[in-house]
């Protein structure tokens, strides 16, 4: 990656900087900064329907894919939602 674009501060600047996102990212992780989307205890009350509707059709057997498709989400956040 250092000589990525070629100017050796450039490649460092971007380093750095990709560096200091993912710690950023990591911390607010830790702090449970970023918001859920999807759950019984979200002020949106969409996301809280779709949240129970996944949880029944889970419930019913309907596969992850048709949910996700089905609701327009990803399966990665039915997977999650699903835990």
């Amino acid at each position: 990656m250092a000589d990525a674009i070629g100017n050796p501060l450039l490649d460092k600047f971007i380093t750095d900087l990709i560096i200091q996102i993912l710690t950023m990212i990591a911390i607010a992780k830790e702090k449970g900064s970023i918001p859920v989307l999807y759950s019984p205890n979200v002020k949106v009350p969409q996301k809280r329907l779709v949240y129970y509707r996944m949880g029944d059709q889970l419930k019913d057997g309907v596969t992850i894919s048709q949910i996700s498709k089905g609701v327009g989400i990803t399966r990665q956040t039915v997977y999650r939602i699903k835990k």
